[in-house]
């Protein structure tokens, strides 16, 4: 993708040196579909220049070349074809994003201000923007393939999460459309993966790198803290030297101190990080979850009466509504039933293979899962309580797609392969029977 990223900056510096010309801005819709062209070409030339067998095969292509095409066509869709269908997440958000991006009204959005630098080298050309996001989503996937790789060698694990990242549908329409969460999802993608550096190579250095991208993600929305609470409890918790998670004594005052220090950090930062939470108690959490925002809104609460109750009779239920909506009961058009079966059971699917693989008395490779775990729930956490509709739900759990994906493939296959060795295990022990 570098090569790809290279070819875009270098028509967003001949579009700076042209913008002023008459003729540049009479003729702007047919520069953005000369500049997408082009850079699409290159990707193309880019994706067969690895094709040699062994990074991708055959069937990579075509699921790559298939999911940025796909995400190509949503950019065109949504700006000229909404006549006949909105985008689902396209609209309100999208339209405020642009227009105070492109001066048009006056506002203080973190990813408009970025989308505006974008606009001072290309000038005003919108599909541009959605471009960027498209590009974005695909590196994105790459990260991810190249996390996946770093945790297993297994090449069926790969491939699921290279269909996954490239495929599902909900997130190439993000990657399409004019949101922010395109840029968060690489900043959290890319996070993940100087995460993985220290927890699979025990490079030190890789630890701020991962918090950089953390932060420069609270940046544009605090709720992508959440990673940091789960590296810091990873890195409690996790023993390069045994190459396992321990919890003893020792363990759990290191992750106290841990946990302290990203406090400390965060308070020297004048709480950018953890301070929209920290000053959250439990009443303005019931307060905000049972509040109605619209005809998604899910606002289901259980009372005791008593609040600190509440809050954790309550929590299991949110984190459950945050993954799974739009659940059956809040069904409105038939986007909610497609994105129920296409983004909603994935989810769903994710925890309950992830939760029976670590269940299992066999200890041995549950690492690379376990630490995806803990980082992804905690998100759900902080989520499940920050999140009262199902459009804001799918939109904010795709930030962690990345996460979610990999934790599915590793135990999807830890799955097969346990079954495979019950298999060969059955067979065995039958062909060991003795014979009359």
């Amino acid at each position: 993708m570098i090569i790809t990223w290279v070819a875009l900056l270098f028509q967003g510096f001949i579009c700076f040196l042209l913008q002023d010309a008459s003729w540049f801005q009479d003729n702007i819709a047919l520069v953005s579909m000369f500049i997408i062209l082009f850079t699409s070409c290159i990707f193309v030339m880019e994706m067969l220049h690895k094709y040699d067998g062994k990074i991708f095969d055959f069937a990579s292509l075509v699921i790559i070349f298939v999911g940025y095409f796909l995400r190509i066509f949503l950019i065109y869709w949504d700006l000229n074809f909404r006549h006949i269908f909105v985008l689902p997440s396209s609209g309100f958000d999208t339209e405020g994003f642009f227009r105070v991006a492109a001066g048009l009204t006056p506002g203080t959005y973190r990813y408009s201000a970025y989308m505006s630098h974008v606009f001072d080298l290309f000038g005003v050309q919108r599909p541009i923007g959605q471009f960027i996001n498209v590009l974005l989503g695909i590196t994105c996937a790459f990260i991810a393939i190249k996390i996946a790789k770093k945790l297993t060698s297994d090449r069926n694990t790969i491939h699921i999460v290279l269909v996954l990242g490239m495929l599902l549908p909900y997130f190439m329409i993000l990657n399409s459309i004019f949101l922010r969460e395109a840029l968060i999802t690489f900043y959290l993608t890319a996070s993940l993966y100087f995460f993985v550096l220290w927890f699979v190579d025990k490079r030190l250095w890789a630890i701020p790198a991962a918090m950089l991208f953390v932060g420069l993600a609270v940046f544009h929305h605090s709720g992508a803290v959440a990673p940091i609470v789960g590296y810091a409890l990873c890195m409690a918790f996790y023993s390069h030297k045994s190459k396992s998670f321990r919890l003893n004594m020792f363990t759990i005052v290191r992750g106290a101190i841990g946990l302290s220090i990203v406090y400390g950090i965060d308070h020297f930062l004048g709480g950018a990080l953890l301070g929209r939470f920290l000053s959250m108690d439990v009443a303005f959490l019931t307060r905000f979850a049972e509040a109605e925002t619209g005809g998604s809104a899910y606002t289901i609460f259980v009372h005791t009466g008593i609040e600190n109750l509440d809050f954790i009779i309550n929590t299991p239920i949110r984190m459950i509504y945050f993954i799974l909506s739009p659940l059956p009961w809040y069904w409105r058009n038939p986007f909610d039933i497609i994105a129920f079966f296409l983004s909603s059971l994935v989810y769903g699917y994710t925890y309950f293979i992830s939760i029976k693989t670590l269940l299992r008395k066999e200890r041995g490779g549950k690492d690379a899962i376990i630490m995806l775990f803990i980082i992804s729930i905690i998100g759900v956490f902080i989520f499940g309580w920050g999140v009262r509709n199902t459009g804001t739900a799918m939109r904010h759990r795709d930030k962690f797609l990345m996460y979610h994906i990999l934790l599915l493939a590793l135990s999807v296959r830890r799955e097969a392969l346990f079954k495979t060795d019950i298999n060969i295990k059955r067979k065995l022990s039958w062909l060991a029977m003795p014979t009359n």
